[in-house]
């Protein structure tokens, strides 16, 4: 049940909306009349209400705080039935009043304007004015004369926001409007086209700028070169040459049609689109959410609360004094706007996020902005600057300067200012944004000019190793010469350059931008040109200018580790080339490849070598894999396992395999010593993903993957350690500068390019179909804010998984075990009932047995009986008389069931997903042998298998949803995994637990030994905001054993020859060295 509403001020629309769904929601469930139990800080449970009391008090005094769980009102107590979106009395009409009022609100507020909003027949109205009273007149217009339910304005908004919902194209809309036009009466106001339909709501959303472009990158031409015909640089001309038909060529023509420009930059001005947030009553308070909602416990859960904004904030204090003052970043990709894999047409957009947001919409669509679309047909490279111009100058007058723009939240003018904090990209558009080329022996842009690296002449590529640079100054590996390079390492890790250190590197150098020119590197210096950032007062202040996308880093070296564990053909970073490089390098004797005959060579088996047997577990484990409903795609279709081959894996399906599913390939299919640093390799970046994480945990993170990279150096050959192996030195570092890679990471702008990709209708003019699509798309969805409830919009529509059953489930008579184990279970498991059972455990202690073992197994066993006996000697409130008087047989029963965020599936319905393993955490008193007097009351967690779902019910009083579980013997392996076996059963007499207590794992099953490997999930969209949602103990077992385990080192038998695997032979000409 969604309680976040109950962070806003209980004058907020949030609140109130949220307060009514609650009240809705209680009053269908558990209402006893037309009363149910008060929740407020006074009455606490403890009086009964009707709905306009209930209502007042919670509006007034607010939520009792102690009351986490709301069992009284519903919550796990009883099924909800499945979404109706007719259920309640929703307001048939959308709000275009309050819509055209905050859209003009501005004007009117500093000038006095429009003081009559019906009143337009002042005969003097300036084009604002103009516009208002034409918006007001369409508002108040019937679609025909008697029409109560919608205006002109009206259905035309609801009919386009359909269509952009869900994808209509303008020829099915067109349809659909002549066919309403037929049905409705003659004289209906309805329009004909979407053309006309987008020119009557042109004025409620946004627009866009056509900068011209030179086709070779040159200039735009804007400023000084507005009104230049040809490039000043290039002499290119500004305009396509015209095609003369040659029948015509002799007879001169008069051309009336103005010229078409050979490139075009669609550029997104910023401030309209802060000015709407501001503007608007339905967004203006989330903008001070950074401020006013954000938890501050020194964790890290947004980028508020990083070093790199609180740095901001005390160089720049004028500007961090409004809260209201934005903070935004930027992110670039290029994509191909025809989804075919032969056309190389790029499309280059930079997106805007807005930092001021929460955590759960800064980075969704709605509220991500698109500001520049670069056109094609390829990459602008270095040239990027020259588009990025109109973007840098907006900023720059955000900062110096600002606008004045009405706040809806506080009602009242401010002046807001505008920061960009820093830049989000892949590699190569890393180099395009900061100048640093990410190529060659210096390609690092965190080390910079202190990049370690070293040329393999076989392999023919640059490999960067010498992580031991990064290990404490008096380490052992420091000095091992053997088990790395064959040197010692002495030197001490780089620090980065700061932006004012880049600046005095750079000095006056002037960028010569263009296709035209190349331009010569004599001195082989690493920066391609001086970044436009830069011209941003602040930039160089920035503590974290570009970001290292985790994204793709954590791709590729996924990518990298399995193709050469499998040894898959041109993903394999062990081959013949490979070993030549350590011939070279005159190291690792061991494995150098042997000359066993003509055009023969023989590659020892490494360490890391796995035989084919080995595969069929490694591939096996993918194979069979099954994971919860929309958890992942399904990978098992990716694997190949008579080819041991796997292929067509996305980022995000990488992103699993790396953190859950590589564990488990890796535990049975390698030598421990290897799997161990693998494992560790994966728990690193499970631990760098995590959405709420101490600063202290990510300073122990970059110690920690100082020590993995150094263990893969003793373990991988030189050839393994391309730029992405070597940047993940780095992630941690960035984490705990920057705050968590949410934020950061490339799958919100990946999605949103999706959706740009979508837009394109015309494939001749692919950037204009998605600049006019992405407008329409932005104007309606701020218009969809202020339509009816009952209209489904991005803002409203139900969750993936919405609370309640799935489905009506079917009545049944549960068997008497069954009937008890769940009634004992409800019993002891209620907080209401609690009195009572230290009551009977004061009675067993006067009349029972001392040991402390027979006390608890004999509560456990009378209690429900002595319960009954007593409540009807004693005589007790309603609620537990009704609880003593046992449930009725008859029972509900589901197959599924939705509850936490997680869907539930019985293990007998499941086919290809797996949503039926439980995880609970258990208040349970551990004994250490049944003569044990102080027993310990610990928190245990159990694991499980669904197997059935049952409502028990007490007779109408009250409903409970139990989950009925097989529970299974746990340990953790040497390797920090949790295992379980479902071979060996535990607690058979109580399987039973509250819905509402189960959290959802997966079991991947290791073919080498038959135990299943324990993943944990995490709801869709869920933020640990306040630090309550009781994760710890999971974390302790599923977690991450990144800081308990440390990496035992071993110097002294340091061996890469495997003798129990057996070697490669491969067919070539060349000649090695013999053996």
């Amino acid at each position: 049940m969604d309680k976040s509403w109950l962070l806003e001020k209980r004058s907020s629309i949030r609140y109130l909306y949220g307060l009514h769904n609650f009240l809705d929601f209680a009053f269908r469930t558990v209402a006893e009349g037309n009363e149910i139990l008060c929740p407020c800080k006074n009455c606490k449970n403890c009086s009964w209400g009707n709905r306009e009391d209930v209502f007042e008090h919670l509006f007034c005094d607010g939520f009792d705080a102690s009351y986490k769980k709301w069992i009284f009102h519903g919550e796990g107590l009883s099924s909800r039935k499945p979404y109706d979106k007719n259920h309640e009395k929703y307001n048939l009409h959308d709000d275009l009043d309050g819509l055209l009022e905050d859209t003009f609100i501005e004007k009117q507020f500093s000038n006095g304007e429009f003081d009559d909003i019906y009143d337009d027949d002042s005969e003097d109205l300036d084009e604002d004015a103009t516009r208002f009273y034409k918006l007001v007149h369409d508002a108040q217009q019937e679609v025909y004369p008697g029409c109560k339910n919608f205006t002109k304005l009206s259905i035309i908004v609801r009919l386009l926001h359909i269509k952009n919902l869900y994808g209509w194209s303008n020829l099915s809309f067109n349809m659909l409007l002549q066919l309403l036009i037929e049905l409705l009466p003659k004289n209906s106001c309805l329009p004909s086209t979407f053309q006309d339909c987008k020119y009557i709501i042109k004025d409620l959303g946004f627009s866009y700028e056509k900068i011209h472009a030179c086709p070779n990158d040159c200039i735009l031409y804007r400023k000084e070169y507005e009104n230049e015909d040809t490039c000043p640089k290039c002499g290119l001309s500004r305009y396509k040459k015209r095609e003369v038909p040659k029948s015509n060529r002799k007879v001169p023509c008069k051309v009336t049609s103005p010229p078409i420009p050979a490139k075009v930059l669609r550029y997104f001005p910023l401030k309209p689109r802060i000015k709407k947030l501001f503007m608007s009553s339905k967004t203006a308070h989330l903008m001070k959410w950074h401020h006013e909602g954000r938890t501050k416990d020194g964790k890290l859960r947004h980028p508020a609360d990083s070093i790199a904004w609180k740095t901001f904030d005390s160089l720049h204090t004028n500007f961090a004094s409004d809260p209201r003052n934005v903070r935004l970043g930027l992110a670039s990709d290029g994509f191909n706007p025809y989804k075919t894999m032969g056309s190389k047409y790029n499309i280059w957009p930079v997106v805007l996020m807005n930092y001021n947001l929460a955590p759960w919409e800064c980075m969704k669509q709605p509220y991500l902005m698109l500001s520049l679309l670069i056109p094609g047909p390829s990459s602008p490279k270095r040239n990027i600057d020259v588009y990025l111009e109109p973007l840098i100058d907006e900023l720059k007058e955000l900062w110096e300067r600002g606008f004045e723009v009405y706040d809806a939240s506080s009602k009242q003018l401010f002046e807001a200012h505008a920061a960009l904090l820093w830049t989000i990209s892949d590699l190569p558009a890393y180099t395009m944004l900061s100048g640093w080329s990410t190529s060659g022996k210096l390609a690092c842009p965190v080390c910079s000019y202190d990049t370690c690296s070293m040329y393999l002449k076989h392999s023919r590529k640059t490999c960067y190793m010498s992580h031991r640079r990064f290990l404490d100054p008096k380490h052992r590996w420091r000095k091992d010469k053997k088990g790395f390079d064959g040197k010692k390492e002495i030197r001490v890790a780089p620090f980065p350059l700061s932006g004012s250190a880049i600046l005095r590197k750079l000095g006056n150098r002037q960028n010569l931008f263009g296709k035209i020119r190349k331009r010569k590197r004599k001195d082989k210096d690493p920066w391609t040109k001086k970044s436009i950032f830069f011209e941003l007062p602040y930039w160089k202040t920035n503590v974290q200018r570009h970001n290292l996308d985790v994204m793709h880093i954590e791709k590729n070296i996924c990518e990298i580790v399995v193709g050469t564990l499998l040894n898959i053909e041109g993903k394999s970073k062990d081959h013949l080339k490979a070993r030549l490089d350590l011939v070279k390098m005159g190291i690792r004797k061991e494995i150098h490849p042997i000359n066993i005959g003509p055009n023969k060579i023989l590659l020892p088996p490494s360490q890391f070598t796995i035989s084919s047997k080995e595969k069929d577990i490694f591939c096996g484990v993918l194979k069979e894999l099954k994971v919860p409903e929309n958890y992942g795609s399904n990978i098992s279709r990716c694997v190949q396992l008579e080819q041991h081959k796997i292929h067509g894996l996305k980022s995000h399906d990488y992103h699993i395999l790396m953190q859950d599913l590589l564990k488990v390939a890796v535990r049975s299919a390698l030598p421990k010593e290897v799997a161990r640093v693998l494992i560790k390799l994966s728990s690193f970046f499970n631990v760098l993903c995590s959405k709420v994480v101490k600063v202290e945990e990510f300073q122990c993170l970059d110690a920690e993957i100082a020590l993995i990279l150094c263990e893969l150096e003793r373990i991988f050959p030189p050839s393994f350690f391309v730029l992405m192996i070597h940047l993940s030195i780095h992630l941690a570092h960035e984490a705990r500068i920057a705050g968590p890679v949410h934020y950061r990471w490339m799958y919100p702008i990946e999605r949103f390019i999706l959706t740009l990709k979508n837009y394109v209708r015309n494939r001749n003019y692919p950037e204009g179909s998605i600049a006019e699509g992405y407008v329409a798309n932005e104007c309606l969805t701020h218009c969809s804010r202020y339509m009816s409830d009952g209209v489904q919009t991005k803002f409203n529509k139900p969750p993936r998984n919405l609370d309640g059953p799935v489905g009506e489930g079917v009545m049944t008579t549960l068997e008497p075990l069954t009937w008890e184990q769940a009634h004992r279970y409800v019993l002891f498991n209620c907080d209401i009932i609690k009195p009572y059972i230290k009551k009977h455990e004061e009675f067993l202690c006067s009349y029972g047995s001392t040991n402390v073992w027979n006390k608890v197994k004999e509560q456990h066993l009378t209690f429900h009986e002595w319960f009954e006996d007593h409540v009807n000697k004693s005589g007790a409130c309603e609620d537990v008389k009704w609880l003593s008087r046992w449930p009725n047989t008859a029972a509900r029963r589901f197959s599924a069931y939705v509850i936490n965020g997680y869907k539930f599936v019985v293990e007998s319905c499941q086919r290809k997903t797996q949503n039926y393993g439980v995880v609970v955490t258990s208040s349970t008193t551990k004994f250490r042998s049944q003569k044990d007097e102080n027993p310990e009351v610990e928190n245990v967690i159990y694991h499980g298998v669904l197997k059935d779902i049952i409502e028990l019910d007490y007779f109408g009083h009250s409903k409970f949803v139990l989950f009925k579980c097989d529970w299974f013997q746990s340990k953790r392996d040497k390797l920090g995994l949790v295992l379980v076996d479902f071979g060996k059963l535990i607690y058979k007499n109580d399987p039973f637990v509250f819905a509402t207590q189960a959290k959802q794992v997966y079991y991947v099953e290791d073919p080498s030994d038959g135990w299943h490997v324990v993943f944990n999930t995490t709801p869709r969209d869920l933020f640990d905001i306040h630090g309550d949602l009781e994760t710890d103990d999971m974390e302790s077992q599923f977690g991450n054993q990144l800081f308990e385990e440390p990496i035992v080192i071993d110097d002294k038998n340091v061996s890469w020859f495997r003798n129990d695997v057996p070697g490669t032979t491969v067919d070539t000409c060349v000649v090695a060295p013999k053996s």
